[in-house]
């Protein structure tokens, strides 16, 4: 499996954004990715609303709703 371009591909939303939200967003964009909840990784981008938070609840109880949108 190809990699996504985790710098360009992984967008923050809401919530801070300093180079520690993003590092955070790309760390659960990988969670995502290896649960299978990123399919279509290549092609789309990914934006993780409240990165430092929801980084925290995944490694609190390794469960986390993930709802996902349309554009």
């Amino acid at each position: 499996m190809t990699n996504p371009d985790w710098n360009w591909q992984v967008k923050i939303g809401r919530g801070r954004s300093d180079t520690g939200a993003h590092h955070r967003a790309i760390e659960v964009a990988r969670q995502l990715l290896a649960i299978g909840r990123w399919s279509d990784h290549l092609n789309t981008l990914i934006v993780i609303h409240d990165a430092s938070d929801l980084h925290r609840q995944l490694q609190l109880s390794g469960v986390v709703l993930i709802t996902q949108t349309t554009m």
